[in-house]
């Protein structure tokens, strides 16, 4: 009997004389034997659970992949959505650019006055000043 038959056959030693046909009656006599036959039947399951394991990391990965490339293809979306915003507002920028020079041009003009005017304050208070050391 070969070793994938009896892996295939693997059971319980209680249960071994009732499963294994009689010719293996010997084989179990053996007490070495019968040892082998249990620790090729409990490496089998090992192995078997270690496969089933390695699989179900598998399923899980893939399970995974899926989930990022829908996470992915969201954000590249939203990437797609915030660039045609950005080439929105910047046109709308350009729009707006005479407008915010003009803007510009009238806050550099009120420093300007600003400025006059305080020269002028500065030349009355002056001319103040000399009128009453003269007529004072």
């Amino acid at each position: 009997m070969s070793s994938t038959q009896l892996a295939s056959e693997a059971t319980p030693v209680a249960q071994t004389p009732q499963k294994l046909p009689a010719s293996s009656a010997a084989f179990i006599q053996d007490p070495i034997k019968l040892m082998t036959y249990d620790m090729i039947d409990r490496l089998t399951k090992y192995v078997s659970g270690e496969i089933q394991a390695t699989a179900e990391d598998y399923v899980l990965l893939e399970q995974l992949n899926i989930a990022a490339a829908g996470r992915y293809e969201d954000m590249a979306k939203k990437t797609e959505m915030l660039q045609e915003l950005t080439r929105t507002v910047h046109a709308r920028r350009a729009q707006l650019q005479p407008y915010l020079d003009q803007i510009d041009q009238l806050h550099d003009n009120a420093l300007q006055l600003t400025e006059v005017m305080q020269h002028l304050d500065d030349y009355t208070l002056e001319l103040e000043r000399q009128f009453k050391t003269l007529y004072g």
